[in-house]
């Protein structure tokens, strides 16, 4: 079978100097693209992220966040909405239990307060 992505072997003709460069161009070209669309989707990343830049730690004030920066703290705040959700369900049952009832929908009140519950995605440390 083929081992890291490796294509299988294809007889390759010999390609002039001209070939050569054009098929260089074009794996350029292809390269430059894909960075380019990275790039727009962290740049899109970090416009959902603004709120939560304060807290990256060690992250100079109005300087705009790394690529590992900014997915870090977009890993931890994915983890910080879990641990919310997690605890809202926890006190959902808990209240449920208390009223003598089964869980129902979630009363509109309990999201009143704004969110997240957590100062910030910054607080999580990785595992």
């Amino acid at each position: 079978g083929l081992q890291g992505g490796a294509r299988a072997a294809k007889p390759q003709k010999e390609l002039s100097p001209e070939e050569q460069q054009e098929l260089r161009r074009k794996i350029n070209s292809r390269e430059r693209k894909r960075m380019q669309d990275l790039n727009v989707a962290m740049d899109a990343l970090r416009e959902v992220m603004v709120p939560y830049e304060s807290h990256a730690p060690g992250a100079p004030p109005g300087r705009r966040l790394s690529k590992i920066s900014t997915l870090v703290l977009a890993r931890n705040y994915i983890l910080l909405l879990g641990s919310s959700l997690q605890e809202m369900r926890r006190l959902l049952g808990e209240v449920s239990i208390g009223m003598g009832v089964n869980a129902g929908p979630v009363p509109r009140l309990l999201f009143a307060g704004g969110w997240p519950l957590i100062a910030g995605p910054g607080q999580l440390l990785l595992t």
